[in-house]
């Protein structure tokens, strides 16, 4: 989930900064200023990066969270398939 959510940011910040990027570390970073909002995405990757023993509760919330913020924006800027 965390990996996953990370590559999409990193094509938000592809589209946001007309510059291509698949360097997770360095979009969830630029993600984070573009969208403060959104700034559990470095939680993601955390996550991405090494195991972390987490909860159910803790999953749950960074999905609801900061993992359907992401896809509402990739959605509002990329688009989805349907």
């Amino acid at each position: 989930m965390a990996r996953k959510t990370l590559l999409a940011v990193a094509g938000l910040v592809s589209v946001h900064d007309s510059c291509w990027t698949t360097d997770r570390a360095t979009a969830a970073q630029r993600w984070s200023k573009i969208e403060p909002s959104d700034g559990e995405v470095m939680i993601l990757l955390e996550w991405s990066d090494r195991a972390v023993a987490h909860d159910l509760m803790a999953t749950r919330d960074v999905l609801d969270g900061v993992v359907t913020s992401v896809a509402e924006s990739f959605e509002r800027y990329i688009g989805l398939w349907a």
